[in-house]
């Protein structure tokens, strides 16, 4: 073959390619952009779009890339699979897209080695970024579909030495409707957290709900729950990351709506704001407002909530809400969760 069909033939290669890695890269953007409301995720996957175009100009002009398109005589046009007609949810499309974009910029990557050898590396550059990116949108994703529809976040804290029936709680709380139940105990030796931990995971698990440890990822992970929670104190989210891994939730206490936005921003899955561990500390509503106004993550007002507090926090933008006591020391948790569950509604 002549160097130049050489050329041509690379060239075509490349422009398909770099087509449908920009094409599956916008929509992921899209993804991030319109399903998942996360910004910078959105803004990620617009740079390493720019990247790609960038880098296939280093091999070729846009002129001389598009000159060697061969549409009607390409033979893969007309090549369709069943599975590429059909999208079995939103998660389906979105990694479909990734793999399509990934895939692209592999053979990017080597046919560039026939005309342009020095450039290759930048696209295996622009994969690797593309690989992190993509483990962070699915650990996004996963924790985030079963928080974003979760209104009711229910906080079983026993105060140390109190003979709280863990599994009657819980058991009741979800009966009343509560979509999440997170699990504190302080002042107790580890293998006593451990095993209560437990009995709170393994009835939610019975249930469908999801289970959130506070502080210790090393439990969430130890009983397979669902996330963890960090307060004050805590180790740091990325360090929480590390250890509870990329499938399980993260979720982050902050006390205003500027900390709440910072947070955002290195990642946490949801954010609670208020004193979500002190119950006796009422929901600050001015905070809500600015928070229902910029935050794109899930995020819950926290606090001392009582029932006929729940009307002003909603009028102050918030949908989500924990509560801690209120369903906890009740005679009939369920009844209480249910009373929760009806002024949500209204």
């Amino acid at each position: 073959m002549s160097a130049g069909r050489t050329t041509r033939s690379a060239y075509r290669a490349i422009d398909a390619n770099a087509n449908r890695c920009r094409e599956g890269l916008r929509v992921a953007e899209d993804y991030a952009r319109f399903i998942l409301d996360n910004e910078r995720l959105a803004g990620a996957l617009k740079n390493l779009r720019h990247s790609v175009t960038a880098a296939v100009r280093e091999v070729g002009s846009d002129a001389s890339i598009v000159a060697s398109r061969d549409t009607e005589s390409d033979v893969g046009t007309r090549i369709t699979l069943a599975p590429e007609v059909r999208r079995a949810g939103e998660e389906d499309i979105l990694k479909s897209a990734l793999k399509r974009s990934e895939e692209a910029l592999r053979v990017l990557e080597e046919f560039t080695k026939l005309v342009s050898p020095a450039n290759a590396l930048r696209f295996q550059d622009i994969r690797y970024r593309l690989y992190t990116v993509e483990q962070e949108l699915l650990s996004t994703w996963l924790p985030w579909r079963r928080l974003s529809s979760a209104s009711l976040y229910f906080v079983l804290a026993p105060a140390a030495g109190s003979s709280v029936d863990i599994e009657r709680t819980v058991r009741g709380a979800v009966e009343g409707g509560v979509d999440i139940v997170g699990f504190a105990e302080s002042s107790v030796p580890d293998d006593r957290f451990l095993h209560d931990a437990s009995l709170v995971r393994d009835a939610c698990a019975a249930a469908g709900v999801p289970c959130i440890i506070a502080s210790r990822p090393d439990v969430a992970v130890a009983v397979d729950a669902d996330g963890v929670h960090l307060g004050p104190g805590d180790m740091s989210l990325d360090a929480a990351r590390r250890v509870a891994g990329n499938a399980r939730a993260v979720g982050i206490s902050v006390t205003d709506a500027g900390s709440a936005l910072k947070a955002q921003e290195a990642g946490a899955t949801y954010v609670s704001i208020g004193v979500c561990w002190d119950f006796d500390v009422p929901v600050d509503t001015g905070c809500l407002e600015r928070a229902a106004a910029e935050l794109t993550v899930p995020w819950f007002a926290a606090g001392g909530i009582e029932v006929e507090d729940v009307p002003g926090i909603l009028a102050a933008g918030a949908t989500r809400i924990v509560v801690g006591k209120a369903i906890s020391i009740a005679d009939d948790p369920a009844r209480a969760a249910a009373a929760f569950r009806k002024a949500l509604a209204l």
